[in-house]
């Protein structure tokens, strides 16, 4: 089960476009009856709105729906339509359409290289390694995340920075490469802590987990398990439901490698313990796109 931080985020960056008054205060259902009755004159004005409404639906046919629109409107004022393609390629993404996804994001990618767009190039490259790691094409996907890193580096984006950096992380510890998942992982603790948002103290506690998932393979039992049950801890408060239950299997099988008893109750919440039937994974966790 892969889970990852970075286009939530990202997409929500890309997504803060003008608004025009027309917008203000209505719903999406009302946006669209106003699209779809072409009630709206203003070509520009429309495909604001087509830009501001498909960055808030969850089925995936709908949004391919209206983002193609929103390029057809696009060619006809003569611009790039990177927001209709990044909402359109989450949507094949999220339906398994890896291949139609990865040719989205690269479209977009292609424009912002050639327009030096810093860190909107930065999440395109995120969302292309996402991709390749869902096709299992892991090479690619550390590659692009390591390009994203250098953009977010150079511009100064800790936000986006913390969020890459995690997933690299994590494609080292997924791939055996224990110490290299060390190096990054605490790198990205650093960046989580210094974060002024809510989003990026939850990912903390996640990041800590997984770190002391790397301590464990390294035969740090001790600092495994002191990481884990802070991170369970604390992912409890937030009524974490995904990573809680895989990490609580981690701290047993962490106690078994000591040859110590695991019939001993962890100190969190009764309410927690009914997730260790569901879990399915043993492996880490990384920060899905929608968390």
């Amino acid at each position: 089960m892969h889970h990852r931080l970075a286009s939530a985020v990202f997409v929500a960056c890309f997504m803060m476009v003008g608004s025009p008054d027309v917008m203000k205060g209505q719903s999406n259902d009302s946006l669209l009856y106003l699209i779809d009755n072409d009630l709206i004159e203003d070509e520009q004005q429309k495909y604001d709105l087509l830009c501001r409404v498909i960055q808030d639906m969850d089925d995936a046919e709908r949004r391919i729906h209206y983002s193609n629109r929103a390029i057809e409107l696009a060619e006809k004022l003569d611009m790039m339509p990177a927001l209709p393609y990044l909402a359109k390629g989450e949507a094949y993404l999220d339906a398994g359409k890896f291949a139609l996804a990865l040719e989205c994001f690269i479209r977009v990618a292609d424009y912002y290289e050639k327009n030096d767009a810093g860190s909107k190039l930065g999440h395109a490259y995120v969302l292309m390694a996402e991709t390749y790691n869902l096709q299992g094409n892991h090479e690619n996907e550390k590659r692009y995340l390591q390009n994203a890193i250098e953009i977010f580096e150079h511009v100064k984006d800790s936000l986006s920075l913390a969020y890459a950096l995690h997933n690299l992380g994590y494609s080292n510890y997924s791939n055996g490469q224990y110490d290299s998942a060390l190096i990054v992982f605490t790198k990205t603790l650093d960046l989580f802590e210094k974060l002024d948002n809510p989003y990026g103290t939850y990912s903390y506690f996640v990041c800590l987990g997984n770190l002391g998932l790397v301590h464990s393979r390294l035969s740090d039992f001790e600092t495994a398990e002191e990481y884990l049950l802070t991170a369970i801890d604390s992912l409890a408060l937030y009524g974490d439901e995904r990573a809680v239950p895989d990490f609580i299997p981690l701290v047993r099988k962490t106690r078994s490698l000591q040859g110590r008893d695991i019939s001993t109750k962890l100190l969190i919440p009764d309410i927690f313990f009914q997730y260790i039937q569901r879990s399915t994974t043993a492996g880490g966790y990384e920060i899905t796109r929608r968390p």
